[in-house]
């Protein structure tokens, strides 16, 4: 049946000469609130949720927001200090993890940790396997929402794990609800099923659309998860330090104690991604909150398939978190 999209979202279809109108008095009186949504972040590395998006997961479970995360690698290359080897790094990360999943109530039926290497992934070799065993779990948790890292930021990006997994976690989102694709799945697997998963959202995005606001416990709890995190935060200050003085910079930062440089750093992103946020706001005012954001992470709201062609038909609520 081939149907055709015209103004005041009328459907036609041209088989059957019927005509079918939804407009928008009857949308708005549908619910299309999303009670107990589900959601599934695929996180490249054991840190990224918590460097990138963790004040929204914070919010996300006050708000009893189902979250589950899929880590994909062990970490198990995530330092720079040569006297660790990969076991002993994929330990320590391993346990910084679990302590961070505990903090946020989050059992081991919440999180599913992958047995990739750190800086492995190869986009012809692995992609196929990743793609299938995405698809696996989206089938078997049946998420609202899948979080992953936007494939728009692939050209900035120089880590090898965050592009293949921005990109498989988009495809996985999108081919799940076809059943073909990988039907072993389906029939061997009770628990798994074809899946409509009804949105994306992309974090370390370049053009954000979407921002949750952090102020407050979010933000607190961003800043203290961050320093469980130790062997990432000691990477991350350590390469600041090292980049810098490469090129003869003295960075007065470092004098600073390094959970002391997490938290100004955190903070810093969080006020800025706020003013992107007021100002994104401003040229749509339709969407604003009633309050204007002072700490923020920002996401790129995405629709899959034919939904994101009637973006501009679906109620407000769904364009905003």
């Amino acid at each position: 049946m081939i149907f055709q999209l015209k103004i005041g979202c009328e459907f036609f279809s041209h088989q059957e000469n019927k005509k079918m109108m939804i407009n928008e008095k009857t949308i708005m009186s549908m619910d299309y609130s999303i009670k107990n949504e589900k959601i599934l972040i695929f996180e490249p590395h054991p840190d990224d949720v918590a460097y990138n998006l963790m004040g929204s997961v914070v919010k996300w479970l006050s708000e009893e927001k189902d979250i589950y995360i899929c880590t994909i690698t062990k970490g198990n290359n995530s330092t720079f200090k040569k006297e660790v080897n990969m076991d002993e790094i994929e330990e320590i990360m391993k346990n910084e993890h679990e302590e961070v999943h505990e903090i946020l109530g989050l059992g081991e039926n919440k999180t599913i940790q992958w047995d990739y290497d750190d800086l492995g992934l190869d986009p012809g070799t692995d992609r196929k396997e990743l793609v299938e065993r995405m698809i696996g779990i989206i089938r078997e948790i049946k998420p609202t929402t899948v979080v992953t890292m936007d494939p728009k930021n692939i050209q900035n990006e120089e880590n090898p794990d965050h592009r293949i997994v921005a990109m498989t976690g988009f495809e996985a989102a999108a081919m799940s609800a076809y059943p073909n694709v990988f039907r072993q799945q389906i029939e061997e697997d009770p628990k798994k099923d074809q899946h409509f998963v009804s949105r994306v959202l992309f974090y370390m995005t370049p053009e954000p659309n979407v921002f949750v606001d952090i102020s407050g416990e979010p933000l607190r709890k961003k800043k203290e998860i961050g320093t469980i995190y130790k062997s990432q935060l000691d990477l991350m200050i350590s390469e600041i330090d090292a980049r810098l003085r490469n090129m003869g910079l003295d960075p007065e930062i470092m004098n600073m104690g390094k959970e002391e440089i997490w938290g100004t750093i955190c903070e810093s992103m969080a006020e800025e991604t706020a003013g992107f946020a007021n100002e994104f706001y401003d040229q749509h005012p339709d969407l604003a909150p009633k309050i204007r954001m002072t700490h923020a992470e920002s996401f790129r709201l995405y629709f899959l398939g034919a939904v994101e062609k009637l973006r501009d038909y679906l109620p407000k609520d769904l364009l905003t978190l």
